[in-house]
């Protein structure tokens, strides 16, 4: 068994040499993991993993609602599902240390606090809000 073990590997490793493969050659590395192509923050734009944090698809847990929420533009924009209006939203602070985003409509009142939690309200009269989970990445919105 150990003969037929080791003629095996023999017989790997000599195909492995004449197809061009090198038993003590470092293995390849993709483009993607090459330190040039590395996303680096320079402070002065967003990486695209800082917009995928700020722009996103949101629905509610059981998938009834949903919008996408685009915080990489000034001010802020959103769009609820099924419709085509893109909605401006006016940015103030709310309880708790959170952020509101609301439409001038009131069809869209969004409350994000400081770990990212997303609340869906009806309007500035409900104190409780539904939470919605990002479900997805979305493009920007115009």
């Amino acid at each position: 068994m150990k003969t037929l073990t080791l003629t095996a590997l023999a017989v790997f490793a000599t195909l492995a040499v004449a197809c061009g493969g090198n038993s003590s050659a470092a293995p390849a590395t993709s483009p993607t993991s090459s330190p040039e192509s590395k996303e680096v923050a320079s402070g002065g734009t967003l990486t695209e993993f800082q917009k995928s944090r700020l722009l996103g698809h949101y629905s509610t847990r059981d998938g009834a609602s949903g919008f996408i929420l685009d915080r990489t533009v000034t001010p802020p924009r959103a769009k609820l599902d099924g419709t085509d209006k893109v909605c401006p939203l006016a940015e103030s602070h709310g309880p708790f240390d959170t952020k509101e985003y609301r439409c001038e409509d009131k069809t869209i009142w969004i409350r994000v606090d400081g770990e990212g939690n997303v609340q869906l309200f009806q309007g500035p009269k409900q104190h409780e809000g539904v939470n919605v989970v990002r479900d997805a990445d979305a493009k920007q919105l115009k």
